[in-house]
């Protein structure tokens, strides 16, 4: 196919760099403190980690006549946790050749990228997002309990929220009661969540004692932890069924909307309040992420599961912190090179000369620390009754 003079010689004009699929939000990881300007972050290093468990009592001693001697007790037990962090490491090499001879991305034809720095400054930027958008999933899957990891080709490893069936598969237990999971037997005693959020009285109402049900979590989590509940996460399927409930419309009282209100904050998702339990905040994420089956293709996924809820006190360093392991690493080829013991998420760069270029490198040594499992709720709110 032939070009005229015209349109070879025809000037250019390139408007800018667009996304075509923004970056993860991290709305969890924010939520609990892992990542932002303060993170509620541990730093134990190393590969393997530990930590005691001394727990705190809400027992009463016995009292003694006035003449006889004090009585003996004994002393608290000591528990103790143990693990390994999980670890992420990528390279991606880019060539001199390449970037000496391309324009700024975003910029005019006219005007190439000096030494490919803006290149360089969004492939860096890339990476990270990749990272922590693992850190994201971490976190989804503290909520949820568990994930898994498989090997895969070249010594890597799948990561999913549900079995893989590859062999060798391993499971990342966050170890969350069995009662506070489904419909929550959380004390023994019977389902807090004995209705489910989709059933309907004979006028289609939705009819599920929704507050009830959330002062019910509540009173179970101080009795098994002693931490009261002040977060609700769902995604949008989940929330619309709340807002159509009856309870809590009837609850709210006549004249007063049973939403006291709902906005977008600067993450990207929504929190909300309801006037029948105003003590807790309800956040609203509907963001996704892609994760790579077995196939080696990536499917999007949400990060909270439709039909669910997962609740939690307020985000505490008493009960949860992002664990950070670490790993020596070398930052260069030369001599001077420095070489240092780096922690949790960490980039450099390196140069490389055959043929010419930079290696951007990338690790991560990190797991979610949940101190108090008995802290977290996954609620299956809607089920086959």
């Amino acid at each position: 196919m032939g070009y005229s003079a015209s349109k070879v010689l025809a000037p250019q004009r390139i408007m800018g760099v667009v996304k075509r699929v923004q970056s993860g939000r991290q709305s969890l990881a924010r939520l609990l403190g892992f990542v932002g300007e303060e993170p509620n972050v541990v730093r134990p290093g190393g590969r393997h980690f530990s930590y005691d468990v001394f727990n705190g009592t809400r027992q009463l001693p016995r009292g003694i006549a006035p003449d006889g001697p004090r009585r003996l007790a004994p002393p608290q037990a000591v528990g103790n946790v143990t693990g390994t962090f999980p670890r992420l490491g990528e390279t991606v090499p880019l060539l001199y050749e390449q970037m000496l001879n391309q324009r700024m991305l975003g910029g005019p034809s006219c005007e190439l990228d000096q030494m490919g720095l803006s290149y360089i400054g969004r492939q860096e930027a890339y990476q990270a997002e990749k990272f922590l958008n693992f850190i994201e999933f971490q976190t989804a899957a503290m909520l949820r309990g568990k994930y898994y990891f498989a090997p895969a080709a070249d010594q890597s490893y799948l990561h999913s929220w549900e079995p893989t069936g590859l062999p060798g598969e391993q499971l990342v237990d966050f170890r969350i009661p069995a009662g506070n999971r489904g419909q929550l037997n959380m004390l023994g005693d019977g389902e807090i969540v004995d209705a489910s959020w989709d059933s309907q009285d004979g006028e289609g109402n939705y009819d599920a004692d929704i507050p009830q049900q959330i002062f019910g979590i509540n009173a179970a989590l101080e009795a098994l932890c002693g931490l009261p509940l002040e977060h609700l996460c769902m995604n949008s399927v989940t929330w619309n069924l709340m807002i159509k409930n009856q309870q809590i419309k009837s609850q709210a009282g006549i004249g007063n909307m049973p939403m006291q209100k709902i906005e977008r904050t600067a993450g990207g998702h929504f929190t909300g309040l309801i006037s029948s339990v105003p003590w807790v905040t309800i956040h609203i994420m509907d963001h996704v992420l892609e994760i790579e089956g077995p196939a080696g293709t990536f499917k999007q996924t949400k990060a909270l599961a439709d039909d669910h809820v997962y609740g939690m006190p307020s985000p505490s360093p008493a009960w949860v912190a992002l664990g950070e392991g670490s790993e020596v690493v070398v930052e260069g080829n030369s001599p001077e090179a420095i070489t240092a013991e780096r922690h949790g998420q960490y980039a450099w760069a390196t140069p490389s000369d055959n043929p010419a270029g930079y290696d951007l490198h990338q690790v991560y040594n990190g797991l979610p620390f949940l101190y108090v499992p008995g802290a977290i709720v996954d609620a299956e709110v809607v089920f086959e009754s």
